[in-house]
């Protein structure tokens, strides 16, 4: 009975063993024995598969051993997810660079020269210094030897100006340029470039302020300006005129009628003339100083004796052209001297109906007509045979072929001639031109 017990334990220990062995050998990520490793390995009997330190034991798709390279490490955000045992040093020309390491986000390691321990791998490194270029740089951690890296800083040559309002209020507010280009108003802190620079700093009222800075790199340049107020000088024109009520025109301009004083005029030329109905406009260019200027205009020896009339033509509808026994004089409104005697005066505006009146002037008279230019349209009246004798209304009008503006509205029109019958027409005008045509019979 105790023998049996013994051989019974003894084979459960050896079953025990070999089964051990074989989930042993199943686990293992490497071939089982008898195996090749595939490219890059080597089998070794009763171990598996043994690859080099750049590969990974894997199996492919067939579940044979091979040798895999290994995935290439990516950088790590942090320095806290790096942290390993291979020493890394980093240093810039000039030193006291802000180092970060993967992403600014993480913060600041230190400054250079800088030491510390990460993982292998690749490893961003960026340097901060100011007034100098930003630099990014990217360092391999590796197990046989210290990466060093060492960076020489770029200068920025970036200063500043610092333009403001202090020693005068005034300059609040002004607009200021530096080389020609504007950058807004005072008080204001501007960067610019190392070098030499031409302020100026312009204002309403106040003479333009200009200074020359030198700025210099990482420095700041103070502008303090002060303005100064533009004085004006005014001067004093009077006109006179031997005729009272003279109009007085400066530049172009009715400014009052002699005698006339003109104050608050800035010095300089000015071309003054003074006009009266007439007589010969009298024109002269004056040189206005600080001290009064005194003009005085000759008019008497210009009048002409009273041998003429006046005719004044107005109308509620501006831009009509003018004309007296045919001839163009001007247009609406118009003050015209004329000998006297008898005129034929016409008033035309396009699309309006001209207005006629005959006038008689007398010497020294003036007749003012107030032309009544109503909305109209062209009528054209046209026969076979030509020359017969047109009537709009009930009066006549002339004779065909014939051309003439009515006013907007209903009109009859009668074509007569002499061993014809009459032609009847009624017209509606209401913008465009109508043409009314007939043939007369016998």
């Amino acid at each position: 009975m105790l023998r049996w017990h013994r051989v019974t334990t003894r084979s459960s220990s050896l079953l025990a063993f070999v089964i051990a062995v074989l989930v042993a050998r199943l686990a293992a990520a490497d071939a089982p024995s008898g195996y090749k490793c595939g490219p890059g390995g080597r089998a070794i009997k009763g171990t598996g598969c043994k690859c080099p330190a750049e590969k990974l034991a894997a199996r492919d798709a067939d579940n044979a051993a091979i040798c895999a390279p290994k995935p290439e490490p990516q950088p790590s955000a942090c320095l806290a997810d790096r942290k390993g045992k291979h020493v890394v040093k980093i240093d810039s020309s000039p030193q006291g660079a802000t180092i970060f390491l993967g992403d600014k986000a993480c913060g600041s390691v230190g400054l250079t020269p800088w030491s510390g321990k990460l993982a292998v791998g690749p490893v961003i490194v960026m340097l901060e210094r100011q007034s100098f270029e930003p630099v990014t740089r990217s360092v391999i951690v590796t197990a046989k030897a210290t990466p060093e890296l060492f960076v020489p800083l770029t200068r920025t040559n970036v200063g500043a100006v610092d333009v403001r309002a202090d020693a005068d209020p005034d300059v609040a507010g002004a607009a200021i340029s530096i080389d020609g280009q504007q950058h807004g108003v005072v008080p204001v802190v501007l960067q610019v470039p190392g070098g030499r620079h031409r302020i100026e700093i312009k204002k309403d009222g106040f003479e333009p302020f200009l200074q020359w800075i030198d700025v210099q790199d990482s420095q700041t340049v103070m502008v303090m300006p002060a303005l100064k107020a533009v004085v004006v000088v005014k001067g004093r024109l009077v006109v006179d005129a031997d005729l009272a009520g003279a109009e007085v025109w400066v530049n172009g301009v009715k400014r009052g009628v002699t005698p006339l004083a003109l104050t608050e005029l800035a010095l300089g030329t000015y071309h003054v003339e003074v006009r009266k109905l007439g007589a010969t406009t009298w024109k002269q260019t004056v040189e206005v100083t600080k001290a009064q200027t005194l003009v005085r205009a000759i008019l008497v020896a210009t009048v002409a004796r009273p041998t003429a009339g006046l005719v004044k033509v107005t109308s509620a509808v501006p831009g009509g052209e003018v004309f007296l026994d045919g001839n163009a004089v001007g247009k609406v409104p118009l003050e015209q001297a004329l000998p006297a005697g008898d005129y034929w005066l016409v008033v035309k505006l396009p699309g309006h109906r001209s207005f006629e009146q005959k006038l008689h002037l007398e010497l020294g008279q003036t007749i003012a007509v107030v032309a009544d230019l109503r909305p109209a349209a062209e009528l054209r009246v046209l026969s076979t045979p030509a020359g017969s004798t047109v009537f709009v209304d009930g009066i006549r009008v002339g004779a065909t072929p014939l051309v003439i503006d009515l006013e907007l509205g209903d009109h009859v029109i009668y074509i007569e001639r002499s061993g014809f019958q009459r032609h009847d027409a009624r017209v509606k005008l209401i913008g465009p031109a109508v043409t009314v045509s007939a043939t007369l019979k016998r």
